[in-house]
């Protein structure tokens, strides 16, 4: 759209079908089992530089999965998920390669299937908040992450905290934990 405002979608379709054995209590020698599966997804990005040392993203995305067991030529089972995300991220460049990044973000999923669920849908919210520096031989890296989860699924903080020396062009020691 111009130097600052970029727009951009991305289609994927995938089609798959995998045949195999199955051993398993009511399995006969004979028996055929196949699975056909299918994943669609379109994503929307628009990427803005807001200001000079801001970078801010906006993706809106939609994910379509279906999966159908097959015995013999029969179906056996079937299993329909629908995904629809929104996320905003926004990064700042405090100095020279150090960036601190905030992401906000929501996803609801659904599932249609001839089992039996209790649940067919749930929604999460995120936030999460992380820093990257690059400083000269020595890389930094910290993050902290919170989800929401509807139902009785809950909450749960994560982080996230990692080093790199770099001796040369070659070697580099790293180290994380999480």
């Amino acid at each position: 759209v111009s130097q600052a405002h970029e727009l951009s979608l991305r289609l994927y379709h995938q089609q798959g079908r995998a045949d195999y054995d199955d051993s398993g209590f009511f399995a006969s020698p004979g028996d055929t089992h196949a699975s056909d599966t299918g994943l669609s997804n379109a994503v929307f990005v628009w990427n803005a530089r807001l200001a000079e040392p801001w970078q801010s993203r906006v993706s809106l995305g939609s994910s379509f999965e279906k999966a159908d067991a097959l015995r013999n030529g029969l179906p056996t089972g079937r299993f329909r998920t629908h995904a629809q995300q929104i996320e905003w991220r926004n990064d700042l460049t405090i100095a020279s390669a150090q960036v601190v990044s905030a992401t906000l973000g929501t996803q609801r999923q659904r599932i249609d299937s001839d089992s039996a669920y209790e649940q067919t849908s749930r929604r999460s919210k995120h936030l999460a908040l992380a820093y990257n520096g690059d400083l000269e031989r020595l890389q930094v890296q910290a993050a902290l992450r919170h989800d929401r989860h509807s139902g009785d699924i809950g909450h749960a903080t994560t982080g996230l905290l990692g080093a790199g020396w770099r001796f040369d062009e070659q070697f580099k020691l790293i180290g994380t934990v999480s």
